[in-house]
């Protein structure tokens, strides 16, 4: 009876029809890779790429919605040469792709998005991706060799000049004295910004790929914004690495831009703007957190997530051969080069920001009492400067209590998100029962917790204990 049971369930299976979940892409092989053996790429219908090894690769091509697991081995077993059953393809749809989101042999898999410590939270679209191909087809001209030779030649000459002559000096006296020219220039700043995105986009498009949407989210504490390129993928290396760059590439040209209108007017509040630009230059090239750094040596080492390999790359650095064997192994399937640039990069990010998490527990607490005192103080003075009819400086106290309170608005979310995480990792690995999920839930918070509790109590004690110094002196 259960040879007949087994018997039926395998002529049951062997007729089942794959199913893709949603509109799945077929990217290619990712050129210039940092592994040994060759990966292939597939974007899901929520835009996620996943790597998959050449016959993952050929199986997910065999999908159509009416083949049956039988044909597809019939088909993969005469292009490859070798002996595929349709068990072979239940067992790599249903353990390989089900879990990828990519197919299944019943019912559609619901797609979940990886989850990144370090990713966006909160995200929302600003642009649609159909308004970003059309300016992006418009702007790609920009990455013309000859454009781009010039462009960059410009900008080394702007800032020589611009650090130099002592102009920036003199102009930053303004902004002690002229609200409206801090406000043209942190609008020149977040203007750059969304110019910097429009970058990625064209730089994407020139090389053959299409963009996607361009939205925003909070990126740790801070709010940020984000272009869709994953079809960059398609292309090779080169054409990567310039869809990381381009970015930046923008912000110089705006750089030029605005530092020509300042030698046509003499508005010294163009001049700074300008010079403005090298502070997002600057930060963008962070490698510690997914900035465009990170992207750049991501692609430039050949692996498309580092940090979905930072954990085996650590733990080879820190633990000796037998006790790393899983991270040892895991490391073997890349390139030499690459994994030297892995190692490099995951012992330095390590350190970085453990301690830069280490010192937001710490500084909680100071934070939240200064970001409330200061709210006090600017909604205060902004309703003074209302008062006397002050449109800029009202307008630069508005601005300044929105960007206090989405800094702490991030400052929250991220240890929220953080203390999340942790908790439900920690209970993952020692919550056996149900005492133990709570006795592990309420230590892992309670260490996150202690630290800014003792910062708290010391600020608490700093505060009360000042004397009175408002006293008449006799």
């Amino acid at each position: 009876m259960a040879v007949l049971e087994r018997d039926l369930e395998e002529r049951w299976l062997v007729g089942q029809r794959p199913q893709l979940v949603g509109d799945v892409e077929l990217l290619g092989e990712f050129t210039g890779s940092g592994f040994t053996s060759p990966r292939f790429l597939v974007r899901r219908a929520d835009q996620q790429v996943a790597q998959l090894s050449p016959l993952l690769y050929r199986v997910v091509e065999q999908i159509d919605g009416t083949s049956t697991v039988s044909d597809i081995a019939d088909r993969l077993a005469a292009s490859l040469d070798r002996p595929i059953t349709g068990d072979n393809i239940c067992y790599l749809v249903s353990n390989k792709l089900h879990p990828l989101g990519l197919a299944t042999l019943d019912e559609p898999a619901e797609l979940t998005g990886p989850d990144i410590l370090l990713g966006l939270r909160a995200k929302k679209v600003f642009v649609s991706a159909r308004t970003t191909q059309a300016a992006a087809r418009r702007m790609k001209g920009l990455f013309d060799p000859t454009v781009v030779l010039a462009v960059v030649l410009g900008f080394v000459a702007f800032d020589v000049w611009a650090f130099s002559s002592g102009q920036l000096l003199t102009g930053s006296r303004s902004l002690l004295t002229h609200p409206s020219t801090v406000l043209i220039v942190l609008a020149a700043l977040y203007g750059g910004a969304v110019f910097h995105e429009f970058g990625h986009a064209s730089a994407c498009a020139y090389g053959g790929a299409t963009p996607g949407v361009i939205g925003g989210g909070f990126y740790l504490v801070y709010p940020a914004l984000y272009t869709n390129v994953t079809d960059s993928y398609r292309l090779d290396r080169a054409g990567r690495v310039r869809t990381d760059l381009g970015g930046i590439y923008f912000n110089a040209v705006l750089a030029l831009v605005l530092f020509a209108v300042y030698l046509l007017t003499g508005w010294m509040a163009m001049l700074l703007a300008a010079a403005v630009m090298n502070v997002d230059m600057l930060s963008q090239m962070l490698p510690f957190v997914r900035f465009d750094g990170y992207w750049l040596i991501s692609d430039l080492a050949g692996i498309p997530d580092l940090f979905g390999y930072l954990r085996p790359a650590f733990t080879r650095i820190v633990f000796p051969r037998p006790v790393g064997r899983h991270a040892v192994q895991t490391m073997r399937g890349l390139k030499p080069s690459s994994r030297r640039v892995l190692t490099l990069w995951a012992g330095i990010t390590v350190v970085v920001l453990a301690v830069e998490f280490a010192i937001i527990l710490v500084t909680a607490p100071a934070i939240a009492r200064a970001t409330f005192t200061a709210l006090e103080q600017q909604v205060r003075h902004t309703r003074l400067e209302y008062q006397a009819g002050g449109a800029a400086e009202v307008a630069l106290g508005v601005i300044n209590v929105v960007l206090e309170l989405l800094f702490f608005a991030g400052l929250v979310l991220m240890l929220v998100v953080f203390i999340s995480r942790a908790v439900r990792n920690a209970v993952r690995k020692w919550g056996t029962t149900g005492f133990r999920r709570v006795a592990v839930s309420v230590t892992v918070v309670a260490l996150f917790l202690a630290p800014m509790t003792l910062s708290a109590t010391h600020l608490a004690k700093r505060i009360y204990s000042i004397p009175n110094v408002t006293a008449p002196i006799r």
